[in-house]
């Protein structure tokens, strides 16, 4: 093509097909395809080593951005190195598809979609590594409403097939987005949990994640769980509020009694290095009924000086289902 680009035969192409090609980085093409007139579709599948947004295409390029055409309706890169979205770079009023599937595009930035004419906007995400959806400032569904509720906006279909989502905490402004807006669709959305966004419940997305100790923590309306999954945790974190204590296969030698307020309701400490606990902390733990605990593979002594804790463990059997 770059041997054509002076021809004036590009003036009157409408539909440009460059797939299974070996066009890079710094591909003349694209500034050509740029300056085409009345080029409305432009196929670029499968040239792996091309990013069509890479900044370097339009930077100083000030006579391509004034002669970008506003007509392009299909741009397809799938298969391609193409890293993020630059709608901001390109002229993109009339434009219907733009399909960046199977490419390297790791965060959605719902800022980046364009505003355009056409009635309905269709873009493809599908296979790519997809780990964070954003939308900048401070109140994202503000934000995000604002950008797409109103009724002559172009109706935006997201196909992101995202499987394995870290939903919690972060996404609950995008589930009640994607309920309440008509206009942006963002198609299967998959939490971790096999559950997809828009079905979870609420109250699990509404909340504030921080880090505590070696722990995450997560706060939410009325109570906060601690994940300790490092394996290397030696003590509980001590958290205003703490009602799900997740603690597994750490290093974890005690328990002290202050850890067990009455929001405390289930703890799992299971696979630690726990041997005895002194009679104080075996009375606060047992002190509220629906408290359940996890305990199993823990190194217990069964002896008279454990006598207390394991007299417990009888009577509290419909707490601690563990076996030792």
């Amino acid at each position: 093509m770059s041997a054509y680009k002076e021809s004036a035969v590009l003036e009157y192409l409408e539909f440009v097909d460059l797939s299974y090609n070996e066009l890079r980085h710094d591909a003349s093409e694209m500034y050509t395809a740029a300056t085409m007139p009345r080029l409305r579709t432009i196929i670029l599948d499968h040239n792996s080593g091309l990013d069509i947004c890479r900044l370097d295409y339009f930077t100083g390029q000030s006579t391509i951005r004034e002669h970008q055409h506003s007509d392009l309706i299909i741009i397809s890169a799938s298969f391609t190195g193409t890293s993020r979205l630059c709608f901001g770079l390109m002229k993109r009023e009339n434009l219907h598809v733009f399909n960046i599937s199977y490419s390297v595009i790791t965060t959605l930035s719902l800022q980046e979609l364009p505003a355009s004419t056409a009635p309905n906007f269709i873009m493809d995400l599908r296979g790519n590594n997809i780990t964070n959806i954003q939308f900048f400032g401070t109140n994202e569904y503000e934000a995000t409403k604002s950008r797409f509720i109103q009724p002559d906006v172009t109706k935006t279909t997201v196909l992101a097939n995202l499987t394995q989502m870290q939903c919690d905490c972060q996404y609950w402004w995008l589930q009640k987005a994607l309920n309440d807006i008509s206009n942006l669709r963002v198609q299967d959305i998959t939490c971790s949990d096999g559950i997809q966004l828009i079905h979870q419940e609420r109250t699990r997305l509404n909340c504030t994640k921080f880090d505590c100790g070696d722990c995450v923590c997560r706060r939410y309306a009325t109570s906060t769980t601690a994940n300790c999954s490092s394996g290397q945790t030696v003590t509980i974190p001590m958290v205003e509020g703490l009602s799900h204590l997740h603690a597994a296969s750490n290093r974890i030698e005690s328990l002290n009694a202050s850890l067990f307020s009455d929001k405390l309701v289930w703890v799992d400490v299971s696979a630690n290095g726990i041997s005895r606990l002194d009679s104080k902390t075996i009375k606060a733990m047992f002190s509220k009924e629906d408290r359940h605990f996890k305990l199993v593979k823990n190194k217990i002594f069964c002896d008279c000086t454990n006598k207390v804790l394991l007299k417990n463990f009888r009577l509290h059997r419909h707490q601690v289902n563990d076996k030792f």
